[in-house]
């Protein structure tokens, strides 16, 4: 249909295509007489040829034009010109949720406001008697600013009727299917609340439940259970992965009755678990398609089935006749450390130079991560570190500046912070991690201690700046600076929570240090250790677990041997995880919960360890001495 370009639609000038499908082709328009831009999408020509379909279709697109909602597209029109069929609507600006998937797991937060206003406009949609039919993240649309948009409502439903079988299309998407869908039954509100289900599973855990061939994904959508979402995202937090999965019970009846109860209860979870990935703005926001205006109006044909569900089924079973689950092409679940990979940078990392001791660590999938960042030389001679654990070598960062230490990386491990005193004060540094793109976020008095908000946008630091030790806010675009906390005692060793929502900070006050945990705007405090008095117990250094319902902090008698130590993120059972005569300090977890790195001088000079979170030997893991780790 390219010849339909600089050629007039009935009253549509159509200017350029945005995109097209098996089905349609997504055209930008001008509508002369109301002097706007418009999006129409045009049926392909094969459709043509059902008249029944095209009268289904019409009236489908009548009936969703009248639905009115703030998270709906808005349909302005549907029509014929000649051999082609068409529907008018709004020309949204922004990128669809599919772009933002294929970056990997979202943050729960994130998550969950997407979610809701999905919900809401499937809510509306349900209540004026429309089921979707057809819920993937191609078919939701993000604004710059996050607001959702669903699209192609009324058009599945058209679909589901026609003889299409003929001409090799279907309808819908397997990945996204419900198991009535699948099997011929009726269908309602419920069917979209499993679909979007999906979209929740996919959202956090950057895959699908099921994939690989379409008769397999089919099979499994009405027979098999979801993997564990945790078995794809360990940090995920129990509570989440309940909610999505019951969204996503093979029977309607055992799901939520809509959409929006599915939606207030992964809210509920995800605010029930202040510790869990949170949301931002994802570190670089997706392309938007055709110059910042594109309609991916669900180009139908992508996916699933309506009219040949039941022959894909019967002739899967005929296949497998004693009800063996199809063998899949891509595996079930992933280890931790392969989930962690899809969502990191793929910038080489150094992995060669001197030996690490022996013996080395467990394999790489214990850790989820296998790069361990740490601090190394004398003073005055500082450098970071880059350990492979899963080879054993260590090499300088590359393009780092003179005596730096104190390294942090963002949550995606795109991006290290870190401390230097190359310019004569100690200032906070960011670079890529392979060392690329080198910048210095603060310029006056002394900048210590970085820490990383899960946006990767955003930091927490402690600066002397104004004659006190106290934590500020930045962001890599320099856009700002605040100072979080202004009182008369030292404030240290900030840690954001993967949530976004609390900032643990170490405080010195009355000779005693204890643990603080600070919303980012400053509200909110509380204590989360409280000891004072002559022989006051010193918590300092907090580091909160991937999953945040731990935190783990070095823990002293008033000054005397520090230990690392574990404790619920309330601050309830604490419990020694290192005990001797030596000190042990600096605790950093990794990125799958199950280890500690830190600091000790238990070798006679300092050192990197790891250990279990649970208890056991630590292992050293650095030659030349270290300080400081960060996984």
């Amino acid at each position: 249909m390219d010849e339909l370009i600089n050629k007039t639609l009935g009253q549509f000038q159509i200017v350029r295509e945005l995109g097209r499908g098996g089905m349609a082709v997504v055209y930008e328009a001008y509508q002369p007489a109301l002097q706007r831009r418009v999006a129409i999408k045009v049926l392909s020509r094969h459709l043509t040829h059902d008249q029944a379909f095209i009268q289904r279709f019409r009236q489908e697109a009548i009936a969703a034009a009248n639905l009115k909602h703030p998270h709906i597209i808005t349909i302005y029109d549907v029509g014929q010109s000649g051999d082609f069929n068409y529907i008018v609507m709004e020309l949204l600006e922004g990128y669809p949720l599919a772009d933002l998937v294929k970056q990997g797991p979202m943050n729960s937060i994130q998550v969950s406001k997407i979610i809701e206003q999905v919900a809401s406009a499937l809510d509306y949609a349900h209540q004026q008697g429309f089921v979707h039919r057809d819920i993937k993240p191609s078919n939701i649309m993000l604004a710059q600013n996050e607001h959702a948009t669903l699209m192609d409502f009324g058009i599945a439903k058209a679909l589901s009727g026609a003889h299409l079988t003929q001409t090799g299309a279907t309808i819908g998407t397997p990945e996204f299917m419900s198991p009535e869908q699948i099997t011929g039954e009726p269908v309602d509100g419920r069917t979209d609340v499993y679909a979007l289900g999906i979209v929740a599973f996919e959202m956090l855990t950057g895959q699908v439940p099921f994939s690989g061939a379409t008769a397999t994904v089919l099979y499994k959508q009405a027979n098999t259970p979801p993997p564990p979402m945790r078995s794809l995202l360990p940090t995920l937090s129990p509570a989440i992965e309940s909610v999505v999965l019951r969204a996503l019970a093979k029977r309607p009846n055992e799901r939520f009755a809509t959409a929006g109860q599915f939606a207030q209860a992964l809210t509920a979870a995800v605010a029930g678990q202040p510790s869990r990935q949170s949301f931002t703005r994802p570190t670089q926001v997706p392309p938007t398609r055709a110059a910042s205006a594109w309609l991916p109006w669900a180009l139908v044909g992508g996916g699933a089935l309506a009219m040949i569900c039941l022959v894909v089924i019967i002739a899967t079973l005929l296949l497998n006749p004693g009800g063996q689950t199809p063998p899949t092409t891509a595996p079930s679940t992933l280890a931790p450390t392969e989930v962690i990979r899809q969502t990191t940078s793929t910038q080489p990392l150094p992995t060669s130079q001197p030996n690490l001791t022996t013996p080395k660590p467990q394999p790489t999938p214990m850790y989820g991560w296998p790069y361990l960042i740490y601090a190394t030389g004398p003073n005055g001679a500082w450098q970071v570190m880059l350990a492979d654990l899963s080879t054993g070598s260590a090499a300088p960062l590359p393009n780092q500046p003179a005596d730096s230490g104190v390294p942090a990386w963002s949550r995606d491990h795109q991006q290290v912070a870190f401390r230097s005193k190359a310019d004569g004060t100690w200032q906070v540094y960011i670079m890529n991690a392979n060392g690329a793109n080198l910048r210095k976020l603060t310029q006056t008095g002394g900048n210590y201690e970085p820490n990383w908000a899960p946006d990767g946008i955003q930091l927490a630091y402690v600066s002397d700046r104004d004659g006190n030790k106290e934590v500020h806010l930045t962001d890599i675009n320099q856009s700002k600076d605040i100072r979080l906390t202004n009182n008369s005692v030292l404030d240290d060793d900030p840690n954001w929570s993967p949530d976004g929502q609390w900032i643990l900070v170490e405080r010195r006050e009355d000779d005693c240090y204890n643990l603080y945990a600070i919303r980012p705007d400053g509200t909110d405090e509380y204590a989360i250790t409280n000891s004072s008095g002559e022989n006051c117990v010193w918590a300092t250094t907090p580091a909160w677990s991937p999953d945040g319902n731990y935190i783990a902090y070095e823990r002293s008698e008033h000054g005397e041997r520090f230990h690392i130590w574990i404790m619920e993120a309330g601050g309830a059972n604490p419990r020694a995880l290192t005990t001797g005569s030596h000190n042990d300090v600096r605790p950093t977890w990794s990125p799958d919960g199950k280890w500690i790195a830190f600091s000790s001088d238990r070798g006679g000079d300092n050192g990197i360890y790891i250990v279990q979170a649970n208890g056991g030997q630590p292992k050293r893991i650095d030659t030349s001495g270290g300080f400081d780790p960060a996984w």
